[in-house]
C-alpha cells in the first residue's frame, strides 16, 4: 500500500500517521508539497516530492510515483482548502485510479474562519475527487474542534491531526 500526503496539512496528518503507526513495512508513505521549505520541516522518514511547475509536470511525477506495478492500494491524505491539497488532490487520485486496484481518500475540510475563497478551493477540489475514486471520507475541521475546545489553537491543530491519522488507521488500511 502507498500512503501519499499532499500539501502542509495532509503532511501534518502522516507525520501523526508516523508516530501512531509506524511503517515498519506495512506502507510506503509519499509527501507532495508545492513548498520545499515546509516538505523538509516534516519528521516523518519517506519520500518528500516538491510538486512544482505545470499541470503535464505534475502529472508525468505522480506516474513515477505510482510505477512499478506494485501499487495495489492507495490512500491519499489531504486538508483541502489550500492551494498544494486543492490542486493536487484530484490530480493524484484520478492519477491513482488507473493504476491502482483500490483507493481510498480521506479529505480534512478547512474551518469556517479561513473564509470563503478557501471553503470554495476546498468544495471544487472535493467535487472533483468524488468524480474520480469511489470512497471518500470527508473529515471537517469544525466538527473535530469542539473536542478539544480547552485547548489552544495549536494544540487543536495537533490533536486533530492525531484525529485524523487515527481515522486512517482503523479505516483505511486495508
Amino acid at each position: 500500500m502507498v500512503v501519499i500526503a499532499i500539501g502542509n496539512g495532509g503532511c501534518n496528518v502522516a507525520d501523526s500517521l508516523c508516530r501512531i503507526f509506524p511503517s515498519n513495512g506495512r506502507y510506503r508513505l509519499v509527501m507532495l508539497d508545492t513548498d520545499s521549505e515546509q516538505l523538509g520541516k516534516h519528521k516523518a522518514e519517506c519520500e518528500k516530492v516538491v510538486m512544482a511547475g505545470v499541470h503535464a509536470d505534475c502529472e508525468a511525477a505522480i506516474d513515477r510515483l505510482l510505477a512499478g506495478g506494485d501499487v495495489g492500494e492507495v490512500a491519499v491524505v489531504v486538508c483541502l482548502g489550500g492551494k498544494a491539497g486543492s490542486r493536487l488532490a484530484p490530480l493524484v487520485v484520478r492519477k491513482a485510479s488507473e493504476t491502482a486496484t483500490c483507493v481510498k481518500c480521506v479529505t480534512v475540510m478547512p474551518f469556517a474562519f479561513e473564509g470563503e475563497s478557501r471553503k470554495a478551493r476546498a468544495e471544487a477540489a472535493l467535487s472533483e475527487i468524488r468524480g474520480c475514486v469511489g470512497e471518500v471520507v470527508v473529515l471537517h475541521n469544525d466538527s473535530l474542534i469542539d473536542n478539544y475546545a480547552d485547548c489552544n489553537i495549536c494544540d487543536a491543530f495537533l490533536q486533530i491531526d492525531r484525529e485524523a491519522a487515527n481515522y486512517v488507521v482503523a479505516n483505511v488500511f486495508f
